[in-house]
């Protein structure tokens, strides 16, 4: 999809791709050069992280700050493709009829940024920001979260952001 698995990789935090000088990254030359067009293998680095090659699977529980007011609802968030399904529920995949309500939908190519909340001492804070349509139908705005812990508002941002980036380069 035109990005190379090493933007992908990047985005995720595989320690065989950092940029920091205690990284042995000479060896992996080979292993960066990959294209995520190998959606269907996977590879694994030198640290022993196998690698998906194609968009991470993200989903887990958030609560959600309810627009205008200082009260928080909470969701369960799961990517399905380019799209970011906000459940009332955790869905159960034994669940044939799958009870969990599908509250919205968000197109990640309407997505602006996504980042953690400049300013919030938890860590815990991250928004997704999204842009107008283009026909002026859908209004843009700013969706906060508040994950769980630092490292899972980290592991939404970080994902979250990969997908986007692997859907934005549809050419291949």
């Amino acid at each position: 999809r035109g990005l190379t698995m090493a933007a992908i990789v990047r985005a995720l935090g595989c320690a065989c791709f950092r940029d920091d000088a205690a990284s042995e990254n000479a060896e992996n030359v080979a292993h960066n050069a990959q294209t995520a067009e190998d959606a269907d293998k996977l590879s694994a680095c030198p640290a022993g992280v196998a690698v998906a090659v194609g968009p991470p699977a993200v989903s887990g529980a958030v609560s959600r700050q309810k627009k205008g007011k200082a009260a928080w609802v909470n969701r369960f968030l799961a990517s399905q493709d380019n799209f970011l399904v906000s459940y009332s529920s955790r869905p159960d995949p034994d669940d044939g009829a799958n009870t969990a309500k599908v509250l919205n939908a968000l197109d990640l190519a309407r997505v602006c940024d996504i980042a953690l909340v400049p300013g919030d001492e938890t860590g815990l804070l991250f928004h997704i920001v999204t842009a107008p349509d283009d026909a002026g139908l859908i209004g843009g705005g700013e969706h906060v979260m508040r994950a769980e812990s630092p490292e899972m508002a980290r592991y939404f941002v970080d994902g979250l952001m990969a997908i986007r980036l692997y859907y934005a380069n549809p050419q291949g």
